[in-house]
Parts: C-alpha cells; sequence; structure tokens
C-alpha cells in the first residue's frame, strides 16, 4: 500500500504515553549504568530493554500505526499483524466499551466477518480516527457509546 497525499495517517500513542515510554527507557538506561560492574548480564538485559522501548516508541512516532485512505482501514507495514486491511464496505461493527480506573479508557473494536481492528482512546488522534471510521464506513452497525462520543455526550 502506497501512502498517498490523500491518506490520513494517525499516530497510535499520545503524547503522554510517548513521554512515559521514554521516561521508562531511560529508567532502564540508567539500570544499565548503574548494574555494570555488579551484574553484566543484568546490565545488558536493561539496557537491551530500553534500546527496544525506546526504538519503538521513536518508531511509532515517525510511521504512525493506523491509516485511512479511500480503500479502507490498514495498519502500517512495520506494524502488521494477522489484519492487512479492512475495506469500507466490509466494515460491519463499530463498538466502543469502557475499561480501565473507573473506566476511564475506551477501546473501539472495528470489525468485519473475520478481521478486527482494536483501537484505545489513549491514541493521539483517537476522536478524528472514529470520527472519520463512522462516517466512511457506511452501513456499519455503531453502538451507543460511539455515537455518544461522537455527538460530544460522553467523555473521552
Amino acid at each position: 500500500m502506497a501512502i498517498t497525499e490523500e491518506t490520513v495517517v494517525y499516530r497510535y500513542f499520545g503524547t503522554e504515553l510517548r513521554m512515559v515510554f521514554y521516561l521508562a527507557a531511560l529508567f532502564f538506561l540508567l539500570l544499565s549504568i548503574l548494574r555494570f560492574k555488579t551484574s553484566f548480564t543484568l546490565s545488558l538485559v536493561s539496557f537491551l530493554i530500553s534500546t527496544l522501548i525506546a526504538l519503538l516508541t521513536y518508531l511509532d512516532f515517525k510511521r504512525h500505526i493506523l491509516v485511512l485512505d479511500r480503500e479502507g482501514v490498514s495498519l502500517n507495514k512495520l506494524f502488521r499483524s494477522g489484519v492487512r486491511n479492512l475495506s469500507w464496505s466490509a466494515i460491519l461493527k463499530i463498538t466502543t466499551q469502557e475499561f480501565g480506573f473507573f473506566s476511564v479508557l475506551k477501546v473501539t473494536r472495528i470489525g468485519s466477518q473475520g478481521q478486527e481492528f482494536r483501537v484505545f482512546s489513549f491514541m493521539e488522534d483517537y476522536y478524528h480516527f472514529l470520527k472519520d471510521t463512522c462516517s466512511r464506513s457506511g452501513n456499519a452497525q455503531i453502538d451507543k457509546l460511539t455515537s455518544d462520543l461522537l455527538t460530544g455526550q460522553a467523555d473521552f
């Protein structure tokens, strides 16, 4: 899939969450430095964890994860799993559920017959992604919480 100018690309992790991941990477880096003389293997493992966290966070910031285009919703090539692409006509159902501490966080499931995307509310462009997906999906069944989020009757 080529990303064209008409393609809308969404960042998955919000700014605040990226900062938390970078702080976690910094913590593991400091742990690696402090444990270098006492335990080389712990130091090496901490350094690898730090590098992995920082790299994945940076790649998410630069490459983004979710892509909307004329055909449908897809994951960026770098982050593909079993779900490759979900065309707009294939979307049958959009449901949102609350979870977490005091049910503050939300997860939206966008599904067709055999595939499903899960998008979480801590995504930086969550509202715009949800709005675009609901407006383009046509005949998909949209649950009450998702419609309430879009009309402003429920809080993000």
